[in-house]
């Protein structure tokens, strides 16, 4: 078994994987795990925390802009790929031009939108980890209390937003080494 360390969405991703593979996962961190109650809860959160261009994005209108200039740009970008001195294979080159909107908002819609944290963490088997701050705009107060009512969870409280790692590398890598 493993110790397996997952932020935000790869906080959720890890904890999908110990719930259905409790024999591969000894322990879990999850570090600004997104925690709603609730789809609609869920979609308000993302919403209200991305800027006009990241709303945009994730819009029939981004889909709209998004397939237009990925089917008018696939070429090019490919052409691109290929000669200007990348040393990539044609299975990443078709990777990335094939990767676009389309698989970002499916993650989100599958992984975010319609994934159930507060059941996976009652049926997690492993020890678990969790790191948060309260200024985590992914972290709602409903789950919050939820969180704080679990007696199996070892949690950790940081000063910061949702990117702990980022602005705390060395306090997260010190919680997860220990």
């Amino acid at each position: 078994p493993i110790t397996l360390v997952g932020h935000s969405m790869g906080a959720m991703i890890a904890l999908r994987l110990a719930v259905k593979h409790p024999d591969l996962v000894k322990k879990l961190i999850l570090v600004n795990l997104p925690f709603f109650v609730g789809s609609k809860q869920a979609r308000h959160a993302v919403r209200a925390a991305m800027n006009p261009f990241q709303r945009a994005y994730i819009s029939r209108l981004g889909w709209i802009l998004c397939s237009m200039s990925n089917n008018l740009l696939r070429g090019h970008v490919t052409k691109t790929l290929r000669t200007d001195g990348h040393d990539l294979p044609d299975g990443v080159i078709r990777d990335y031009s094939k990767h676009n909107w389309q698989s970002f908002k499916r993650s989100l819609v599958r992984v975010v939108f319609n994934h159930s944290v507060h059941e996976d963490l009652q049926n997690c088997e492993s020890h678990t980890k969790f790191i948060y701050s309260l200024n985590d705009p992914f972290l709602t107060a409903e789950a919050l209390e939820i969180i704080e009512r679990w007696s199996q969870l070892n949690k950790v409280e940081m000063v910061g937003e949702h990117r702990l790692p980022l602005a705390r590398p060395k306090e997260v890598a010190f919680e997860i080494c220990n």
